[in-house]
């Protein structure tokens, strides 16, 4: 059935899918065979996310509720009740203490994941919560809103802290940077905007595409930003300055994730056309890689070491081009990522 989410195990030994079919299941990223299907959810499961230490994991339903589960058992530890409509976001907080789940009830909560307990209610949204994040260091939340804002909560209190007002469209994808002290919103407005933590203070507006942005990233230093559009292409930009560094094209489809490799040497782009592509970033160049040989777990794993994002089913092809760096307008490494109704 219809696969809209994964999660990897910190280890990358495991993967987590979120099904159509009402389930999620953990899946050993070597083989390929399920180890637990996690059954609970009477509807479609929306997100998942691992914890920290890869004991527990989360899903988010149209069910109105997020469910905890045991890795190794596969039992439901927590049902998270409260939210009035779709759980449409779901994250573990840095120390697994704590999760944060956003909702089509125009609020999102903050859970004791030992407990199951609600510790706050965040109000004060017109419209669906679409994104959350934490910070890393754990005292902040990230949330974005179909209302066009986005707001930074204290995790303590569950009070706002400032509400970061300046989009003209709903607000698709959020992010901290690593050090926390900027956060980055990517809107339908077909902009996206950095925000300092401490003021509140809008930073930068990262104006270039062509239609809605869905999807944004910082790399590890905190020095350039990806986004990824419906307009097809993916931007790189300058964090300092907030110009365009380089505009990414290939894809035929609108491109619906982005991430950073942990060295922030290169980038994926994952598109709507069923391909994924794997960009180098070193020496100041800009080429897409040659393809590889190896699995599409594997591939995403590296980047998504404890990332949620939307998929369908994943598959790379087995070839490797010979002829090294290929130019940008060419298909290098591709995943097939067909929607599967299989």
């Amino acid at each position: 059935d219809w696969v809209g989410s994964v999660a990897y195990s910190p280890d990358g030994k495991t993967v987590l899918t979120g099904s159509g079919d009402n389930t999620a299941c953990l899946w050993d990223v070597t083989t390929g065979t399920i180890l637990q299907k996690l059954e609970g959810h009477p509807r479609w499961v929306l997100s998942v996310a691992y914890s920290p230490d890869g004991k527990t994991v989360l899903t988010g339903s149209m069910d109105k509720t997020a469910c905890l589960w045991d890795v190794t058992t596969g039992k439901q530890l927590h049902i998270l009740q409260g939210h009035t409509d779709i759980v449409t976001s779901v994250v573990y907080s840095p120390d697994g203490k704590t999760v944060l789940t956003g909702s089509g009830g125009k609020t999102a909560c903050l859970w004791e994941v030992a407990t199951g307990k609600q510790l706050h209610i965040l109000k004060g949204y017109t419209d669906m919560v679409q994104s959350v994040a934490y910070s890393p260091d754990g005292t902040t939340v990230l949330t974005g809103s179909w209302d066009n804002t986005a707001c930074l909560w204290d995790v303590t209190t569950g009070n706002i802290l400032h509400k970061l007002e300046g989009h003209t469209g709903e607000v698709w994808s959020v992010a901290y940077s690593s050090d926390g002290t900027t956060v980055l919103t990517g809107s339908w407005d077909k902009t996206a905007c950095l925000w300092d933590v401490t003021t509140g203070q809008q930073l930068h507006i990262l104006q270039g595409h062509t239609d809605k942005i869905w999807s944004v990233a910082f790399n590890p230093d905190g020095n350039t930003i990806l986004t990824g559009s419906m307009d097809k292409t993916a931007c790189l930009w300058d964090t300092t300055t907030g110009k365009q560094l380089h505009l990414l094209k290939g894809h035929t489809g609108k491109v619906e994730s982005v991430a950073y490799s942990p060295d922030g040497n290169t980038v994926l782009t994952g598109s709507g056309d069923k391909t994924a592509r794997l960009l180098s970033l070193v020496a100041g160049s800009c080429d897409w890689l040659e393809r590889r040989k190896e699995a599409a777990f594997q591939l995403f794993m590296k980047f998504y070491p404890r990332a949620s994002h939307n998929v369908k089913t994943l598959h790379i092809q087995n070839e490797v081009n010979s002829t090294g760096k290929a130019s940008m307008d060419s298909l290098i490494t591709e995943v097939d990522a067909e929607r599967s109704t299989k």
